[in-house]
């Protein structure tokens, strides 16, 4: 359909039935597969009946751009593939038990969108709902559950222009299983453009398979534009932090209405790290001589905001790639007196934090050790982190000790004098220097003689 401002139009579809059209091996380029809505025309569509319908990798079920409407009511569509419904629309209100499978609401720009008394159930897509920062989306009574998502249901991204403003009462999500934030992934945001209110709603048995069970953010202050007003949340999971949720701090949390009851469920609240807590007979400052090395024992564990342990990946996982990795490195607050000799990078496995066995060199003087954490690229998304702590590089006794630039970059190395092998009469002066006295050489020489 097709109309201009100047002549609308509006179309009617009841009691219809569609089945196994389409192709998913051949790609539809324009249009859609049940309906295409453009300029501004108006659609209306009640007890309609859709089976194996494929879009074939292109376009949607339902194809609306700017200014146009859909109305869907009492619809059932089953064994969807590649389906975008209510795309680019403008307004689009979907009512009265509708049921839904495989299908992605991407919404355009000044949409208005309302979802009444609905069920969404088995979508494998990328998202379910994307939308623009002036959009409105409105869902009641609803049940949107066994969804599979490689991002979010409510996915937002301001540098992908998906924002928008959600509205969401009495509604149900269960079952569903992502990546990151099975309800809501929220990546960056348009201050102005984004905003979430959850009212009386349930989520239960939500999965992820990295951080966050309901809701993983990378965004400050999320309490200004995020609120869970009384609502329930059972037995949600994540496999590495956070059950319900995983944001930048507590304070970057969204705002939950009962938080204090969530609190106490384990787990259900984590951030990235923010501080250290060194393992039993580790050290948490360091004191040495120049050229000497920091012990192996040094460990650790990282924790978040809530004292708990950030969990890192485990040596005994057969597969994992470097994204599934938190690594950390070292250096001091002054390369102009100090050096680092040999692994300066590591990692973190089975949740505790090894300092590589690193050798310090440099001039006597007090200094900071800095341990950067990384987060990896997918699941630990967040900032450096730096530590730091003690670091004390003693004088040299040169009575005892020699003292010489051994390693040749510019700082000398406090050392005792080593021989291999043992220097019998001589004395070791450095390494694999020996002096022998005189009187030695002499005897030794008249054996020599008399053999």
């Amino acid at each position: 359909m097709y109309s201009s401002e100047n002549i609308k139009t509006t179309g009617y579809i009841i009691n219809a039935v569609q089945i196994n059209s389409g192709n998913i091996n051949k790609k539809i380029n324009d249009g859609s597969l049940i309906a295409s809505v453009e300029g501004y025309s108006s659609l209306y569509i009640e007890n309609f009946y859709g089976n194996e319908l494929n879009a074939g990798n292109g376009v949607g079920a339902f194809n609306l751009n700017y200014h146009s409407s859909i109305e869907l009511k009492n619809i059932e569509l089953n064994g969807f593939s590649d389906l975008y419904s209510c795309y680019y629309s403008t307004y689009c209100n979907l009512e009265l038990n509708d049921f839904f499978r495989e299908i992605t609401f991407d919404i355009g720009v000044n949409a208005n969108m309302n979802i009444n008394n609905s069920i969404l159930k088995s979508l494998y897509a990328y998202s379910i709902f994307k939308a623009r920062n002036t959009s409105l989306i409105t869902i009641n009574n609803s049940d949107i559950s066994n969804h599979f998502i490689s991002e979010s249901i409510i996915y937002i991204d301001k540098n992908l222009y998906f924002d928008g403003h959600y509205i969401i009462n009495n509604c149900n999500f269960n079952d569903n299983i992502s990546y990151s934030g099975c309800i809501l992934n929220i990546q960056n945001i348009d201050s102005s453009g984004f905003s979430a209110e959850f009212n009386n709603s349930t989520f239960s048995k939500n999965y992820s398979m990295y951080n966050g069970g309901v809701i993983y953010s990378r965004v400050k202050s999320l309490y200004l534009y995020i609120s869970f007003n009384n609502c329930i949340f059972d037995n949600n999971f994540s496999h590495y932090q956070g059950f319900i949720s995983y944001s930048l701090s507590k304070l970057d949390e969204p705002f939950f209405s009962n938080i204090d009851e969530l609190r106490k469920i384990e787990n259900a609240f984590a951030t990235p790290p923010v501080n250290l807590r060194f393992i039993s007979n580790s050290l948490n400052s360091v004191s040495l001589l120049s050229g000497e090395s920091l012990q192996n024992d040094i460990k650790f564990n990282l924790i978040d905001d809530y004292n708990n342990s950030y969990i890192t990946i485990s040596e005994e996982i057969d597969y994992f790639s470097p994204s599934d990795i938190v690594f950390l490195s070292i250096e001091t607050n002054d390369p102009s007196n100090t050096a680092l000799i040999g692994q300066t990078f590591s990692y973190c496995s089975n949740n505790i934090c090894h300092i590589p066995p690193v050798k310090i060199v440099g001039n006597p003087g007090f200094y900071n050790l800095i341990l950067k954490i990384h987060g990896s690229e997918e699941v630990n998304k967040f900032d450096d982190v730096l530590f730091n702590f003690d670091l004390i590089i003693n004088p040299c006794n040169d009575s005892k000790y020699i003292y010489n630039d051994i390693e040749n970059i510019g700082f000398k190395s406090c050392y005792l004098p080593e021989c291999i092998p043992n220097c019998n009469s001589g004395v070791c002066v450095s390494k694999m220097f020996v002096i022998v006295p005189k009187q030695v050489l002499k005897d030794r020489f008249a054996m020599n003689i008399i053999n």
